[in-house]
């Protein structure tokens, strides 16, 4: 048990917290949002930051998992591998969203960076034990992970039952989802990646994104980027909700 996390937040005179939380972009996001500063120093204590480039791979499928992590700038992909050997990307984690097993196990996912990307990383054995102290952390994990479950069911319906616009639209939104307040937003996703996500072929996603472009729904300015023109008519195509949810 890393009883260091402990003392770390019990005794002497308030510090201030480390530059790398302080200055954090995801600080009032995820599972350190929960925690007051003297928690948070803390958590720092154990705390490492890992970069990754665009393509590398953190873990692959089968490993096994020491360590637990938040995302703090860039995008993950989940993916694994069918029988034939294709790729198939279960699931996307951008900014402030958490990774991990801090219960311990083997991940069935490979982990790979879609962008370049910065993470903070845990020891998973140390992460269950912090938890274990600070319940308001475990609150906001949970809460993820219904999140998330709910995320991997809403797919699972819009790839059996959506039509090809709706899929396609359902991943923008999705991806314009996590800054709502611009207009503008990174597609990290390859047209082929798009593709093995939303379960269709390469053309068919560039049908779409052109359909969608024509219609001044959305703007492709790069190919790595898109513009949302009519954020009401792109969720109605998804078949979303205002809050994003999916029917």
């Amino acid at each position: 048990m890393y009883l260091g996390a402990k003392s770390a937040t019990d005794s002497g005179p308030a510090a201030p917290l480390p530059v790398r939380c302080a200055f954090c972009p995801v600080r009032r996001q995820g599972m350190c949002a929960a925690l007051p500063d003297d928690a948070l120093r803390g958590l720092s204590v154990f705390a490492r930051r890992r970069k990754l480039e665009k393509g590398q791979t953190l873990h692959w499928e089968g490993d096994a998992v020491p360590l637990a992590l938040a995302v703090v700038t860039g995008m993950l992909k989940l993916a694994s591998t069918a029988q034939d050997g294709s790729e198939q990307i279960v699931g996307l984690v951008g900014a402030g969203s958490f990774v991990g097993k801090p219960l311990g196990g083997t991940t069935h996912e490979r982990i790979t960076a879609l962008d370049d990307c910065e993470l903070c990383v845990f020891p998973a054995d140390f992460l269950r034990d912090f938890v274990a102290m600070h319940p308001e952390m475990m609150a906001v994990l949970f809460e993820q992970a219904i999140a998330d479950l709910d995320s991997a069911r809403r797919w699972m319906r819009l790839l059996g039952r959506g039509s090809a616009s709706e899929r396609v639209a359902a991943l923008l939104v999705e991806m314009a989802s996590r800054r709502p307040d611009e207009t503008r937003h990174r597609l990290p996703l390859s047209r082929s990646e798009m593709a093995d996500f939303t379960g269709l072929t390469i053309e068919t996603v560039s049908r779409q994104l052109s359909r969608f472009r024509h219609a001044d729904i959305i703007a492709l300015p790069s190919r790595d980027s898109f513009e949302v023109r009519d954020l009401e008519t792109l969720t109605q195509i998804a078949g979303m909700t205002p809050g994003y949810g999916l029917h």
